[in-house]
């Protein structure tokens, strides 16, 4: 395993042997880290960890001693913002706010970008600092982080210009859930004297969880289409299924939360396509495994405590089979395994370019998957031919990985591809039995 990833505190890079690194998508990040010998430095010292995943920058909260070694836990720069404020602010732009705050905290303010709406009054009544940065932002849909170097950054909402499409198995543990247990399937209103105005209903959710009424009574509902409206505003907020997914993946240096993602389900599936928004990434690295735990999120990102349910919307994309990629994301698809196909171009020249640049590693059955293989440049040949046959799977070819073979006494796995109008026999750890030159 290459391990990229380094730790220092104080700025100097210390030795670990275990390490998670949190970064959910409107909450503070948090890394825990072990080591052998104890870290002797001062009080909460400044930490920064680097590598191929999401920077993480702030401070040690919590050192102890544990039976494996010294651990320490960490949390990023927003520690500094958990001070709870009483204060109400009076034709303020957020941007002055959120300035004010911050400075009193001694975190930088050089990312916030200036807003000019003026709101007549904002209260907050003991809240956490970073809490009101975050319904700050969200007053005028925005976003509010603080990054790896302190710098706090309040900025539009990035239009979404890239993703990851994850095939099967660059991905393991696809888990999806959904909690119907709160969903409503109708709503009636009633205003003055108890008379019925109207109801909102919709009959497929009906027929799939049964008939579920929630009631609005409101004296000041005078009309039925005031009825219909108070019914429609509690109904879509109200007939969402509670979604939760998660997949583990190898470390990508640009997956944080927010991201959006595509999954391709393995064939065997009950699933089928669908894009997602990262809610949080925890990034786990200990001398057996480096790999991200992503958890998802079906819809655009909101606070948390909106965080529901959502059909994906209509959109226009590229059909592969049965799989339409959404637009947004078809021109910028960063999965690596289809992205270095599509710059070897065909599978003669993939066929010789894992034969030049991948190591081969002896190891029984499976190790690594095809991202895996890329990323450390070795594997056996169950591994390499998996990554063979998903790189010309991914140009539009047929291919399969074929094991039960032999090769110099041992068992063995190779490919086949139909190319030039016939199945044609790849091997990319035994020249011997290539058939593709």
């Amino acid at each position: 395993m290459l391990l990229t990833t380094k730790i220092y505190v104080q700025n100097e890079r210390i030795p670990f042997f275990d390490l998670s690194i949190n970064n959910p998508l409107q909450a503070a990040d948090t890394a825990t880290f072990t080591t052998d010998e104890q870290v002797d430095f001062e009080l909460n010292p400044q930490v920064r960890i680097i590598g191929d995943h999401r920077s993480f920058g702030g401070f040690i909260t919590k050192p102890r001693e544990t039976d494996e070694g010294y651990t320490y836990d960490c949390m990023d720069w927003t520690r500094a913002m958990y001070g709870k404020i009483f204060k109400g602010f009076h034709n303020k732009t957020i941007s002055e706010i959120a300035s004010e705050l911050l400075e009193q905290c001694g975190v930088n303010t050089g990312g916030l970008d200036p807003t000019t709406k003026r709101h007549p009054e904002l209260i907050f009544h003991s809240k956490k600092i970073v809490d009101v940065c975050h319904q700050l932002a969200n007053l005028e849909g925005k976003e509010f982080f603080v990054n790896p170097d302190n710098v706090a950054v309040l900025r539009d909402v990035p239009p979404i210009k890239e993703g990851y499409v994850f095939y099967p198995p660059s991905y393991t543990d696809l888990q999806f859930q959904q909690d119907s247990s709160n969903i409503i399937t109708a709503v009636s209103t009633f205003g003055e004297d108890d008379r019925f105005l109207a109801q909102v209903k919709d009959a497929s959710l009906i027929a799939t969880y049964g008939f579920i009424e929630d009631i609005v009574s409101d004296t000041s509902l005078k009309t039925a289409d005031e009825g219909k409206a108070k019914a429609t505003e509690l109904f879509n907020t109200s007939n969402k299924i509670v979604f939760s997914g998660s997949i583990n993946t190898p470390l990508l240096d640009k997956m944080v939360a927010g991201t959006w993602i595509i999954i391709i389900p393995p064939q065997w599936s009950q699933y089928t396509a669908k894009s997602f928004y990262v809610q949080n990434v925890r990034t786990s690295i200990n001398e057996n495994t480096e790999e991200h735990q992503v958890d998802l999120l079906n819809g655009q990102p909101t606070p948390p405590s909106e965080w529901i349910y959502e059909e994906p919307g209509r959109t226009s994309g590229i059909v592969s089979g049965s799989i339409t990629i959404p637009a947004e994301i078809i021109y910028s698809v960063t999965d690596p395994v289809a992205l270095k196909a599509k710059e070897l171009g065909d599978p003669r020249t993939i066929r010789r370019w894992i034969d030049a640049n991948i190591l081969y590693e002896f190891y029984y059955d499976f190790k690594y998957n095809p991202v895996q293989v890329l990323q450390y440049r070795r594997g056996n040949c169950y591994d390499q031919s998996l990554l063979f046959v998903q790189m010309v799977q991914s140009l539009g070819y047929q291919a399969y990985r074929r094991c039960g073979q032999v090769c110099n006494g041992y068992a063995h796995c190779d490919a086949m591809i139909f190319l030039d109008g016939r199945w044609i026999q790849v091997d990319v750890t035994c020249a011997s039995r290539n058939q593709l030159v």
